[in-house]
């Protein structure tokens, strides 16, 4: 009897409508370069970090202060307008920027943001602008100043400044006349 019943699931099985298999895509090639500057541009986003010292309750405390990830950096910016002229260059509210960012040390040990908050809310101006200009650096400048420099070695033709350089002297007008 028990022979039946799997002759019978059997049956089940091949009359069942089944979806056709899909068919095999090829993987898509990946480039071995384009894999190695991937890697080396997170290796370098990891160990990215500068500092500024900052005073506090008499004291300097040390503020260690490394890039964001592309897409922490837009969302910590994006939810931070500037909402002042002195800010508008920048596109983003600088001062809430610093208190929000995430990725630092104090006197090089982590600290929860609470504890940075507190800091934050208690530096004077000067520090405050040295900070968030660290932070401009770290995830806007650095990688400006990057492309300069590399146009400028893969296209000599370009000044530094960006514009076309002479690719020939030109004669000095002859005013005798």
């Amino acid at each position: 009897m028990a022979h039946i019943h799997e002759l019978i699931e059997r049956q089940r099985l091949i009359d069942t409508p089944h979806a056709p298999p899909e068919p095999t895509r090829p993987q898509p090639v990946r480039s071995t370069r384009l894999d190695q500057l991937i890697a080396e541009a997170r290796a370098l986003q990891e160990g990215f970090w500068d500092n500024v010292d900052v005073v506090l309750g008499g004291e300097i405390v040390n503020v260690d202060l490394g890039m964001l990830p592309p897409s922490e950096w837009s969302n910590l910016s994006g939810n931070n307008p500037a909402t002042t002229p002195a800010d508008k260059p920048y596109g983003y509210d600088r001062n809430a920027t610093a208190r929000g960012y995430t990725r630092l040390r104090l006197d090089h040990e982590g600290q929860p943001a609470e504890v940075w908050h507190d800091v934050w809310d208690l530096l004077g101006e000067e520090d405050r602008t040295n900070v968030q200009a660290v932070i401009w650096w770290l995830n806007l400048g650095h990688s400006q100043q990057q492309l300069r420099e590399l146009n400028a070695k893969t296209h000599p033709v370009l000044a530094p400044s960006g514009e076309l350089a002479q690719l020939s002297p030109t004669k000095p007008k002859d005013n005798s006349k």
